[in-house]
């Protein structure tokens, strides 16, 4: 907790068990229950649970959501960001969070550290519902198809400035270069870009697996920016180029041309852009 309009929650998993400290779950639910008895009004609310997950059995049920205070002084929330594996019994919650938070300007998700993503998708689709007009987006350790995310960054085309997508899987077998061809169109204001470590799907033997996303050719495409006064950065690992660090108004030209140099790589086995 820095001031009374920001907190920052950090701590440890909580499995359940009844401890004589208070838990992260713990200081979650009673944050949210100052907000609901005073009406506060918040600008930024941080989960930092990177190594687990909240207890879903204590944190406020659905009705608590319906508080009249509580909706009111949430709408004031500018920045929400949440760092911790959701689990089923958690998920109704975090999605009660993110709808009535209208008139976010951040969102932060890195919610399936250590489990499988299955419900990424489906916290993706809450906030798509509800939320628009964000300048600052950052995916990580995430699951979804081309279409929730093209459909979840669309809500903020006029007004995102940052995106930053971090070991995101994208699902559909051509939705990596759906994605990146989708970017090229609109989104004026988005100057800073950072991508790493992002996985498609290939298909191998009638079997549908996931496979590191490469750019090979990335940098020869993108040598005319060299001698601009654009900030470009390249990440990369033994399998090649694997993501990048932009800052610039070429946005459009990144976009094209990681499009047209991703590939699907996985160890000993033959590249495939049709995977794509």
């Amino acid at each position: 907790m820095t001031n009374r309009r920001s907190f920052y929650i950090h701590g440890g998993c909580d499995d359940g068990e009844e401890l004589e400290s208070l838990t992260s779950t713990d200081v979650t639910s009673l944050i949210l229950s100052v907000v609901a008895q005073t009406g506060i009004k918040i600008n930024s609310f941080v989960i930092d649970v990177r190594s687990g997950w909240l207890c879903g059995k204590r944190l406020p049920p659905s009705t608590f959501f319906q508080n009249p205070k509580f909706r009111d002084a949430w709408e004031n929330l500018k920045e929400l960001h949440l760092y911790v594996d959701l689990k089923s019994d958690s998920m109704s919650w975090a999605k009660h969070l993110m709808g009535l938070a209208t008139n976010l300007r951040s969102v932060a998700l890195d919610v399936c550290i250590s489990h499988s993503c299955e419900l990424s998708p489906e916290l993706l689709d809450a906030a798509t519902m509800r939320i628009r007009g964000l300048r600052t987006i950052a995916l990580r350790s995430i699951r979804a198809s081309d279409l929730q995310l093209r459909r979840f960054l669309d809500r903020s085309r006029d007004t995102l400035q940052s995106l930053s997508l971090e070991s995101v899987t994208i699902t559909r077998h051509d939705g990596v270069r759906t994605l990146f061809v989708h970017l090229q169109k609109g989104f004026p204001e988005l100057r800073n870009l950072s991508l790493l470590g992002l996985h498609g799907e290939l298909t191998f033997e009638s079997t549908t697996t996931t496979a590191w996303v490469v750019f090979p050719t990335l940098s020869e495409k993108l040598q005319s920016l060299a001698s601009s006064d654009d900030q470009l950065e390249f990440k990369i690992m033994k399998k090649g180029i694997t993501g990048i660090d932009y800052t610039g108004r070429s946005m459009k030209m990144i976009f094209r041309s990681l499009g047209e140099t991703a590939e699907l790589w996985r160890p000993n086995r033959q590249s495939s852009s049709t995977g794509m």
